[in-house]
């Protein structure tokens, strides 16, 4: 135990650790950004997809009717469910993956 001791490395200096320390903060605060940015991305993205759902006059629409319809008829569903649910909201808005990156929900719920 004491060559362990001997062979390990010294412990840094204050300063030392403290500037790792800021450099780790900066880093973190730099991926974080792109992770909200990133949930933003994607919830302005899914009330695009949401509004081209109920278009009528959208391209895949007027051509794949009956797509549509159960396309239309899967979101109203979704939305009554969510609406009758509302205790159901912070589950779904916060998926497994935003546990992974804590940035993304609120970022997901800015975009809304």
């Amino acid at each position: 135990m004491a060559t362990a001791l001997e062979t390990a490395p010294k412990k840094p200096a204050f300063t030392d650790r403290l500037q790792a320390n800021g450099e780790d903060l900066i880093a973190t605060g730099t991926l974080s950004a792109t992770h909200l940015t990133g949930g933003v991305v994607k919830s302005l993205t899914d009330v695009a997809k949401l509004a081209r759902t109920f278009n009528p006059l959208d391209p895949y629409n007027l051509t794949h009717p009956a797509q549509a319809y159960a396309q239309q008829q899967m979101a109203l569903a979704g939305l009554t469910n969510l609406a009758t649910h509302p205790e159901q909201l912070p589950r779904r808005s916060s998926a497994p993956a935003g546990r992974a990156t804590p940035a993304r929900p609120p970022g997901s719920s800015w975009g809304t």
